[in-house]
């Protein structure tokens, strides 16, 4: 009996043994603890049996007391290890989440594109993934003897105690991130991002993110972005961007120029360059481009330069899409054409011009041949019928018709700048002042008319007669202006480079200045083409400022006009100014008097292919004691010469003529006889070109059609000073 006391306890006090010893190795000690002491208690009647055993006298109290004991003590133990076997499931469990966990933890780590170390306090690395190891070119027990800074390039080192102190002052849930350069291996550096946060242990976590790639991409995104914009900035065409509330977006540096607002200025604001009269129009061409889609190319409009002046621009417009293309705004271009389309007016006024030029040139050859005709012959009846009042009377009617006539062509070829110009160094005032006398009669009572000297010596080059005709229209163009009551002034001053159309240089200005109704644009931009008028039709042959256009320009000089309705109207003619004149050389010229000068007998080549003026001109010959050979064509003229060179003491020639021309038949003549005086004559203006022919002592030219007191003015001096170079 004693030793089976004595096994029952000893296998208790095994299992007491063995719960102690699993207070120490198990997470759940409490468990344990109560297990171990339900066990002691599981082991005292099993003491108690022994003791009475040994002693032979069990107590009868003391064995129920033990049993009890025992009972007892079996239910609870019974109790605690059905909670130790559930707390032991719920640890099995745990414990395979865990291994889960770390299993996931490892393939994150293992399997993470971007790299991830472990760096102690003292910045020496623990750990490093695979990926890390490959982005920085060591093994893992060779990174384990480095440190933070034995990555860090050398520029910055520097700064790496400072990225360490801040480490240090993190809180556990704040973190660190910046790109930076890390050194590989083989001393190759990359770009990098890099995250830190601290451990529960203390060490440093970093996340390592090569963006090498996107650092490429972003410096070329960079470098596109500055090329963008640098071309946008130097382009020559204004580039505009506006918003789909029609904001400024992007305002260039062209477009500062072109419309004098700074960029500052204008960003975020409407746009400010559209005239008020087209912005419903500009809100209907955003709307319908916005709706429809469409670009617009090569449209023609009027924006609004700061200080309010009109622009005339070309416009080419475009939408703007996001990447979910949706429409974020507008593009325009556009370009100033302001100066070409001036150009371009230019270009076809010139054109106007020669075609004009052309057709007068062509109507005049035939117009003043026939004309020469009239007058010529007129002058013969007057002198044939002195004593016959009636025909007189007639004839002098003929003649004033005639020179209205004449008038009329000289006036398109002067807008045509086909007019023949003899011109001379001559003072501006003195033909202001010459033609006052003559002016004062043309103008109105109810005008007055006011001659101002803001110039003493405004020298000029022009054929003085022209002049007359410019200051002439001008005036009465001014005094036309004036309804009723109002003054003009007519005065001459000096300029410098005066702007506008008239290139830098100095000017001699004559300025024609009234008070009359004014102009309108539209009536300024036809002001000076031919046959353009504003007055009531019969009054007026639209020729007046025409005729003055084109004897200005013929001179080489420019005409302006600045003009108001209801203020007045402003003339301004520019000439090129001579400077260091002498001023013998700008005498007034001297007035002649018209007479009719006979001949000596002497013997005239007369060349003329229109029949009438041939036998006009060999009639007036005749009458004035000259003796004419008159032919119809060079052909006929050249035998006749070479065969008596010496017989004639002047050529008269046609300068047009069929087959060889008048400046050749001249040409030939004079490589035989090179002393021989010339007239040349014609009805075509462009004939006043007359090739390698000078006008000189020897060479004179006479605008048909002519009178018959100028032909013989011009024979007679040709002959006499052929003969005073003789003497």
């Amino acid at each position: 009996m004693i030793w089976l006391y004595l096994c029952e306890l000893a296998l208790r006090i095994l299992a007491l043994s063995v719960s102690v010893r699993m207070i120490f190795r198990s997470n759940y000690r409490a468990v344990w603890v109560v297990n171990s002491l339900f066990l002691v208690l599981y082991a005292t009647p099993s003491f108690l049996k022994l003791a009475a055993a040994v002693r032979g006298q069990p107590s009868v109290g003391s064995l129920m007391f033990a049993e009890v004991v025992e009972l007892a003590t079996s239910l609870l133990i019974f109790v605690t290890l059905l909670i130790a076997a559930r707390v032991v499931n719920q640890n099995v469990a745990r414990d395979k989440a865990h291994l889960s966990i770390m299993s996931r933890y490892d393939q994150v780590f293992t399997r993470a594109k971007d790299g991830i170390f472990i760096v102690d306090t003292s910045g020496r690395y623990v750990d490093a993934n695979p990926a890390g190891l490959n982005m920085v070119g060591y093994s893992l027990e060779e990174l384990r003897k480095l440190s933070v800074y034995d990555l860090v390039p050398e520029e910055e080192q520097v700064a790496q105690p400072v990225r360490m102190t801040e480490f240090r002052s993190l809180q556990d849930n704040q973190g660190l991130t910046s790109n930076r350069k890390l050194r590989r291996k083989d001393g190759s550096l990359i770009h990098v991002e890099i995250g830190v946060s601290r451990l529960l242990d203390g060490n440093a976590l970093g996340i390592v993110r090569d963006i090498g790639v996107r650092i490429a991409a972003e410096e070329k995104l960079h470098r596109t972005t500055q090329l963008l914009q640098a071309m946008v900035e130097s382009a020559p065409v204004a580039i505009l961007l506006l918003d789909v509330h029609g904001k400024v977006q992007l305002w260039n540096a062209a477009a500062e120029t072109m419309f004098g607002w700074k960029q500052e200025e204008v960003r975020g604001q409407p746009i400010r360059i559209v005239p008020d009269e087209l912005w419903e129009e500009h809100l209907q061409f955003r709307r319908t481009m916005i709706e429809k889609g469409t670009r617009v190319s090569g449209v023609l409009t009027e924006r609004l330069h700061k200080d309010g002046r009109r622009l005339q621009v070309r416009l080419e417009t475009a939408l703007v899409k996001g990447s979910d293309g949706e429409v974020i705004g507008l593009m325009g271009l556009l370009v100033d054409v302001s100066d070409q389309l001036r150009l371009e007016a230019r270009v076809r006024r010139v054109e106007r011009l020669e075609a004009i030029g052309q057709l007068a040139g062509g109507i005049a050859h035939d117009f003043n041949n026939m004309l020469t005709a009239i007058i010529g012959y007129s002058d013969l009846v007057v002198l044939e019928s002195k004593n016959n009042a009636v025909v007189q009377h007639h004839i002098g009617n003929v003649l004033r018709a005639a020179r209205r006539a004449r008038e009329l062509t000289q006036q398109l070829l002067a807008y045509g700048r086909r007019q023949v110009l003899q011109p001379r160094v001559l003072n501006l005032n003195r033909i202001v002042g010459d033609a006052e006398p003559i002016l004062r009669r043309l103008i109105r009572e109810n005008v007055t008319l006011r001659f101002i000297n803001e110039y003493e010596d405004a020298i000029v080059r022009a054929d003085p007669h022209q002049l007359h005709q410019v200051l002439l229209n001008l005036v009465v163009n001014a005094g036309d202006a004036i309804v009723d009551v109002g003054k003009i002034d007519v005065s001459v001053s000096v300029a410098e480079n005066p702007g506008g159309e008239v290139p830098d240089g100095s000017y001699a200005v004559l300025k024609v200045q009234d008070d009359g109704y004014g102009m309108t644009d539209e009536v300024q931009k036809q002001l000076f083409e031919p046959f353009f008028t504003t007055k009531e039709l019969g009054k007026g042959t639209g020729l007046g400022l025409a005729t003055v256009y084109g004897i200005v320009r013929q001179s080489g000089g420019y005409v302006q006009v600045q003009s108001t309705v209801g203020v007045g109207s402003k003339f301004l003619v520019y000439l090129p100014l001579l400077t260091g004149v002498e001023a013998d050389q700008t005498e007034r010229s001297e007035i002649h008097v018209v007479t009719m000068p006979r001949g000596r007998h002497e013997t005239l080549l007369v060349v003329e292919d229109e029949p009438s003026v041939r036998d006009y001109v060999a009639a007036v010959f005749q009458r004035t004691d000259y003796q004419a050979v008159t032919v119809g064509s060079a052909e006929e003229a050249l035998p006749l010469f070479l065969a008596e060179p010496d017989r004639f003491q002047l050529l008269l020639t046609d300068v047009v003529l069929p087959g060889l021309n008048g400046c050749q038949l001249a040409e030939r003549m004079r490589q035989i006889r090179s002393d021989l005086p010339v007239l040349f004559t014609s009805g075509y203006a462009e004939s006043a070109k007359i090739g390698s022919q000078v006008l000189d002592e020897r060479t004179q030219y006479l605008q048909k059609p002519y009178r018959i007191d100028e032909l013989l003015q011009k024979v007679r001096e040709l002959i006499e000073n052929k003969v005073t170079e003789s003497d």
